[in-house]
């Protein structure tokens, strides 16, 4: 279990300062939107039935790490070559494209955190690219929201006026990142689309406690501030 070793290894001797802070403040972004999407998500259809699941999961004994933490105390664990071995991670997820070997000497060096992609509009983000354009266009044209339709990157008018758009990189993806005052307008957003929304007032706060999450003696301390002004903290 080498690979195994050498995972647990960084993991106990890394300290914070040891990561840089180019991974640290995609965290912070990444944070800020699963916040945002929660709040504007938390009223949709099948959520409410979800939260119902998973508090039902917090109750039971058998969910709780404690218990499997004395289940291991007494010698009743996983798999010790959870990476490397036939039902491991490395050949059962990763389809044998890589060992344990290569990925642990790259621990410490490569964070592929840096190439999260962040969605910068409500849909697939493989449509990110032709959102973008299409709004663009709009705005720099003046055209109405209505009487387009959209092909690839062409838009075509229905006077029959075409309008070619190109963008390399769509916006979210490496290479074109959403910049710190876009993470926060689409949490806005989201707070504002909210059907039970929180104050904005709150709103601000959490994402200046999110900017400073890491000298937050208790990150909890964010929860009260996402309880909506129309629901109590059990509804939520």
């Amino acid at each position: 279990m080498k690979a195994e070793g050498n995972l647990v290894d960084f993991v106990y001797d890394t300290r914070f300062g040891d990561i840089p802070s180019s991974a640290l403040e995609t965290v912070k972004r990444q944070v800020l939107a699963v916040l945002g999407t929660t709040i504007a998500g938390a009223t949709a259809d099948g959520c409410e039935a979800a939260v119902r699941l998973y508090k039902e999961l917090a109750g039971k004994e058998e969910a709780t790490i404690l218990v499997s933490a004395r289940l291991a105390l007494r010698g009743v664990t996983g798999p010790r070559n959870f990476l490397d071995e036939i039902y491991g991670y490395f050949h059962l997820y990763g389809k044998g494209l890589f060992t344990g070997k290569a990925k642990m000497s790259e621990l410490g060096t490569r964070w592929d955190l840096l190439k999260l992609v962040f969605k910068k509009y409500p849909s697939c983000a493989l449509t990110a690219g032709s959102t973008e354009v299409m709004l663009k266009l709009i705005a720099e044209e003046a055209l109405e929201a209505r009487g387009h339709t959209p092909l690839d990157r062409e838009i075509v008018m229905g006077s029959g006026k075409e309008y070619l758009r190109r963008t390399d990189i769509a916006p979210g993806f490496p290479g074109n990142e959403p910049t710190r005052k876009d993470h926060e307008e689409r949490f806005r957003d989201c707070v504002e689309f909210a059907g039970m929304p929180i104050q904005m007032e709150n709103a601000k706060k959490v994402a200046s406690m999110v900017e400073i999450i890491e000298t937050l003696e208790d990150i909890q301390s964010i929860i009260p501030l996402l309880i909506s002004k129309d629901g109590s903290q059990e509804e939520r």
